[in-house]
């Protein structure tokens, strides 16, 4: 492998963000950050299952948190309103098209 694509394939490798969630069962899953989107004067994170995004499948779930900042540290809310879950959701798949002309 070149030097040069030897690098790239780093700084993807170090790009990608994993998070740790724990649901109501006290069970902990890893998640990658796939998208970060901007709607409505909010920010939202576009988060999926570590397993299923290195697995390739185009068929996995994601779930989509509001990205709020208390104290200067970044948390991450659930969105209860199922209209705008699904306005954030149809915004990250208007991204995914952009970029996959």
């Amino acid at each position: 492998m070149s030097t040069q694509k030897k690098q790239q394939a780093e700084e993807t490798v170090e790009e990608i963000e994993v998070i740790t969630l724990e649901d109501e069962n006290g069970k902990q899953s890893e998640f990658q950050v796939i998208a970060t989107l901007d709607y409505d004067g909010s920010t939202f994170a576009v988060l999926e299952e570590r397993e299923e995004a290195e697995s390739d499948s185009e068929n996995g779930e994601v779930l989509i948190f509001k990205i709020a900042e208390e104290d200067g540290e970044e948390s991450l809310l659930p969105i209860d309103d199922d209209a705008l879950e699904e306005k954030v959701f149809n915004e990250f798949l208007k991204l995914l098209n952009a970029d996959s002309q």
